[in-house]
């Protein structure tokens, strides 16, 4: 690889993949990957953090507060106040929310996650847009010979929270619906959650796979012979990247930091 070489990557396989990066990949001719969640392309289904997002924001504007919502006050307590919610106030609580369910286990997480369900269906539940690109849209990037793509795992899970069983179907499960959709994906895998974990490193070993990308800096010791590859990358998100300035700040932070790829 030349040295300063840059590897454009996206996560997941949002319908703005499609609609706003493609075009500017093929105007400047650069090359990507796309690293899809395989369960929710070409669906109206959202990732289990936006479905949060919206039902809540859904249930707020319905007149809903989060001192009504029993099981949250029991897990959240701390951020269940007397005073009025507004909606930036609420916004930013539900961002904490989904921070800390992160961290639960899948039973807690779903425990929560039906019951905000179950509230914004009493009170109509809310419409979603398509969020992620269509198979059509995944075939028509790949034939512009500048799109690759890779697997985001199926179910978009972390794999720190499934059996081994689970993972390994889930991998193989995200690459046979990608071949079923006549797209040819690289064996590489961006992990769910940007969590790796070694006995899914030995999975995609088993499974013939290149390497594998996550957010942070990974030391040699997770470049073993028996696990594939744990590949560093920097994670651009809008509030650093909606200004060229900002855009260079990141990078510059991350030589700061003495990242090495």
């Amino acid at each position: 690889v030349p040295n300063k070489s840059v590897v454009i990557t996206f996560d997941h396989g949002w319908e703005d993949t499609y609609s706003t990066a493609f075009p500017m990949l093929k105007k400047y001719n650069l090359p990507a990957t796309v690293f899809l969640a395989t369960g929710f392309v070409g669906t109206n289904n959202l990732l289990w953090p936006e479905r949060v997002m919206a039902a809540m924001l859904h249930l707020f504007s319905g007149g809903l507060r989060f001192s009504e919502m029993p099981l949250l006050v029991d897990y959240f307590s701390d951020l269940v106040g007397e005073a009025p919610e507004d909606y930036h106030e609420t916004v930013a609580k539900v961002g904490v929310i989904v921070n800390r369910l992160k961290r639960f286990t899948l039973e807690e997480r779903a425990e929560v996650l039906a019951v905000i369900g179950t509230l914004s269906d009493k009170t109509g539940g809310f419409s979603a847009e398509r969020e992620f690109m269509s198979w059509d849209e995944a075939r028509i990037m790949q034939s512009s010979s500048l799109i690759s793509f890779g697997s985001n795992g199926h179910a978009n899970i972390s794999y720190d929270q499934l059996p081994e069983n689970d993972v390994a179907h889930d991998i193989r499960l995200s690459v046979k619906t990608m071949v079923e959709n006549g797209l040819r994906p690289i064996m590489v895998l961006s992990y769910p959650a940007g969590i790796n974990t070694q006995e899914a490193r030995l999975i995609l070993k088993s499974l013939r796979f290149r390497a594998s990308i996550a957010s942070g800096q990974f030391p040699s010791t997770l470049r073993r012979s028996t696990e594939v590859p744990v590949l560093s990358r920097i994670p651009m998100y809008e509030e650093v990247s909606h200004c060229r300035d900002i855009f260079a700040c990141r990078l510059w932070q991350t030589e700061l930091m003495g990242w090495k790829f």
